[in-house]
């Protein structure tokens, strides 16, 4: 990927999150997340406002994790295990993910990740123009928001 590509990539990615901070009142965006799941590591919401339709069957959906502390602490301990900067995760307050799902198939892609501390500031930020897809495993996050946002 061109370098050029990458950072409009970024661009368009910061201001679609940004926009989802700035339209209408404080009350319409706490109404726009749905809460899908409790676990130790966090909670789990999608925007029910930017679900879009991408095929009869394939859906993309930003969903948003706010993390517990034991979630930020195995965030972190992943990211030492993958070798991956750890810098500002100790602020961790939760993450933005764009994921789609082709409900036909229980299938799931990452498009993109935005870590942000407890004051929206930026912690890291992941694209990619060709991300892995994945079975949806049984109990998953995946599988939580999948049963929400599929059609039936």
């Amino acid at each position: 990927m061109t370098r050029k590509k990458a950072l409009l990539m970024v661009v368009a990615v910061i201001s679609l999150l940004s926009a989802s901070f700035t339209e209408g009142k404080t009350e319409d965006l706490t109404e726009r997340w749905v809460l899908y799941g409790k676990s130790a590591d966090g909670n789990s919401y999608y925007d029910r406002v930017r679900i879009r339709l991408m095929s009869p069957a394939v859906i993309q959906a930003w969903d948003k994790m706010e993390y517990s502390e034991i979630g930020k602490d195995k965030d972190i301990q992943w990211r030492k295990n993958e070798k991956l900067v750890i810098n500002g995760y100790n602020l961790l307050a939760m993450t933005f993910t764009l994921f789609e799902i082709d409900c036909k198939k229980s299938i799931i892609t990452t498009i993109s990740t935005v870590d942000y501390d407890s004051k929206m500031n930026i912690i890291d930020l992941f694209s990619s123009n060709n991300p892995g897809k994945y079975p949806i495993v049984s109990g998953s996050r995946g599988e939580l928001l999948s049963r929400k946002i599929c059609p039936k």
